[in-house]
C-alpha cells in the first residue's frame, strides 16, 4: 500500500502539519508517537516514516512507540519539551484536552490545531445545507469523543488530588 495511504485523514494532516513545521524551523526535533494498537507497526515509526520521505532528517526524529494515548503521550513528551518552545500539533478538535494534559505534566506547548471541522463562513447558506449528512454524524461522534475524554481527564485529575482534610479541629 503507498505510504500516505497507510495513514488515516487526521493522521496526513498532523503529520503534514508537524513537516511542514519542520521545514519552517530547521533546528527544531521533530517528536512523533503512537503505539501499534494492532496494526503491523507503531504509529510513531510510520510517521517518521513519512517525515523522512517529505524531507525531514531521521536524526532530527524522535520517536515514542509506547504511548497509547494523549495521556500517555503527554507524560512521555512533557520532558523533552520542558523549558523549550515546542509546538503541539494535533486534531482542533482534540486540542483543549491534549493541552490540559500536557498542561498537568508541566508542559506549555503552543497549539498548532490542524483539521477544524467548522469554519466561519458569511456567506447565505442554501437550504440544501440544513439536511441531515453522513459527515455531520461524524463531526458528532467525534465531539462526543472529546467531551468524554474531557470528563475521563476531570475525574482522573481530581482523583488524584489529596482529599480535603476530614478531622475536626479542637
Amino acid at each position: 500500500m503507498p505510504l500516505l495511504s497507510q495513514l488515516s485523514n487526521a493522521g496526513l494532516i498532523r503529520i503534514t502539519e508537524g513537516v511542514q513545521l519542520a521545514h519552517a524551523y530547521p533546528n527544531a526535533r521533530l517528536i512523533v508517537s503512537g503505539y501499534a494498537g494492532g496494526e503491523g507497526r507503531t504509529s510513531a515509526a510510520l510517521y517518521a516514516e513519512v517525515a523522512q520521505a517529505l524531507g525531514i532528517n531521521k536524526a532530527r526524529i524522535v520517536m515514542l512507540p509506547l504511548p497509547k494515548d494523549t495521556h500517555e503521550e503527554a507524560r512521555a513528551i512533557a520532558p523533552l519539551i520542558n523549558d523549550r518552545h515546542a509546538l503541539l500539533v494535533t486534531s482542533a478538535s482534540h486540542m483543549p484536552r491534549a493541552m490540559r494534559l500536557f498542561h498537568h505534566q508541566g508542559a506549555t506547548p503552543t497549539a498548532a490545531p490542524v483539521g477544524h471541522l467548522a469554519k466561519e463562513s458569511q456567506a447565505t447558506l442554501p437550504l440544501y445545507s440544513y439536511l441531515p449528512k453522513a459527515r455531520y454524524l461524524k463531526r458528532s461522534e467525534t465531539a462526543w469523543h472529546e467531551y468524554l475524554g474531557l470528563l475521563k481527564e476531570a475525574i482522573s485529575h481530581s482523583a488524584e488530588r489529596p482529599a480535603p482534610s476530614t478531622q475536626l479541629k479542637n
